[in-house]
């Protein structure tokens, strides 16, 4: 019974995990053009309205564009 036990959470580790919840950001009112985090540049939004808002650099800089 442990063989089977420790088969079953090594293959649920070794399963590959999606990393996309981890590329997006939860909406607190960013518009296109805003200001974003350093440590958000290549996270998405999702805005109530459908459009997708990615962080992007702009210089020195880093906002929210479409």
């Amino acid at each position: 019974m442990k063989k089977i036990f420790i088969g079953a959470l090594a293959l649920a580790l070794l399963s590959p995990i999606p990393a996309e919840s981890a590329k997006t950001v939860p909406y607190k009112n960013q518009k296109a053009g805003q200001f974003c985090k350093t440590a958000d540049i290549k996270k998405k939004v999702s805005l109530p309205n459908g459009t997708v808002l990615t962080c992007k650099k702009d210089g020195s800089r880093a906002r929210w564009k479409n």
